[in-house]
């Protein structure tokens, strides 16, 4: 379960699997992606993959 805090309340979040802790740059997304405010952005990871940044607070 990932606990995050949303306006002062605590909501938690079941999630499948946790892997790692990774530091990234993100970038916001343009184009149609970037109209969905479930995400906030993407990273280009080392390996060439991308890394789609979801936005918590718009998907409660």
């Amino acid at each position: 379960m990932l606990v995050t805090r949303i306006a002062g309340e605590a909501i938690g979040l079941i999630v499948d699997d946790f892997h790692e802790s990774i530091d990234v740059i993100q970038k916001p997304l343009g184009g149609v992606l970037g109209a969905l405010s479930v995400y906030s952005g993407s990273a280009l990871m080392g390996n060439g993959s991308v890394l789609m940044v979801l936005n918590v607070k718009e998907m409660l």
